[in-house]
């Protein structure tokens, strides 16, 4: 190679010179390191300091994070969507985030997540934030946005309201669509489904002759060929724990001569057993669910 001298030094070519600067400059970070450090700069959009914790929810317009600190140190780095330390609505008298919930002796912070949209999705996070910070439990509550947390006994140990959505837009719109809601409660150190929470008196016979009479079968649903408020008062009973009592309203309801009324119950059935919730469900019917099912 051919180089220039000026003044007595030897001139590298300015090619080489750009070459070897572009090498040698400092690479940036891998691209997941950037947006862990990144999601710890500016401002949060909300924070909640429990003891030596806290937690800190940001957004950017590639999504949000949930940061929890411990006396200042990340301990833990959460990505989603829309993540809430507050604002979640109507809540029980009395409850601050960050107070225990449940009985332990443990502060508990409780986090919301939803994906926005017209209805999905909401999840919900809790926290232990003693000595360190654990997540005990996590659930989905689907198309409903509704604070979770209800105080079924009255002592201040916040039960869960678990909504299953398996019957959102099914052969009906979403208006029409109906969920059940299950309790899960405090036990033996965890969060775990409540049948005893759950379950409910049946109906009066009086009160299931009314609701029979209320079925508006001219606005039967097309795919159906029945109501959304029939299989409504259908997954009501079920998720009551009085499948029992299925059989009785299915054939006072459905009127006579009507046809579709086989096709129909087996579409049900079908559908109800796509629960992830379906062994709760047998459960909170004595493992009976199965048979009770009208064909």
């Amino acid at each position: 190679m051919r180089r220039a001298k000026i003044g007595g030094l030897v001139a590298i070519p300015i090619v080489l010179v750009a070459a070897f600067l572009l090498v040698s400059r400092k690479q940036p970070p891998p691209a997941q390191a950037r947006g862990f450090r990144a999601s710890l700069e500016g401002q949060p959009l909300a924070t909640l300091r429990v003891g030596r914790h806290e937690f800190q929810v940001r957004k950017s317009d590639a999504g949000g994070s949930l940061d929890i600190l411990t006396e200042g140190k990340s301990v833990k780095h959460i990505t989603g969507v829309n993540f809430r330390l507050d604002d979640f609505g109507e809540t029980p008298a009395g409850w601050k985030n960050g107070s225990d919930i449940n009985g332990d002796s443990v502060p508990e912070v409780v986090v919301m997540e939803d994906t926005g949209g017209a209805h999905c999705c909401t999840s919900w996070r809790i926290f232990h934030a003693g000595d360190s910070v654990d997540q005990i439990y996590e659930f989905t509550n689907g198309h409903t946005d509704l604070f979770p947390f209800v105080d079924m006994t009255h002592d201040g140990k916040l039960a869960l309201r678990v909504y299953d959505w398996t019957f959102a837009y099914w052969k009906t719109s979403f208006a029409s669509s109906p969920a059940i809601v299950l309790i899960y409660s405090w036990q033996d150190g965890k969060y775990a489904f409540s049948p005893e929470l759950t379950r409910t008196a049946p109906l009066p016979g009086d009160d299931l002759q009314k609701r029979i009479s209320e079925l508006d079968w001219d606005r039967s649903e097309p795919e159906a060929n029945a109501p959304p408020q029939f299989w409504t008062d259908m997954l009501e009973m079920i998720g009551s724990g009085n499948a029992a009592q299925l059989a009785s309203y299915v054939r006072m309801a459905w009127p006579a001569g009507r046809s579709g009324k086989s096709e129909f119950l087996a579409a049900f059935a079908q559908q109800l057993h796509q629960s992830s919730y379906w062994p709760q469900l047998n459960e909170l019917n004595g493992g009976n669910l199965e048979a009770a099912l009208p064909k």
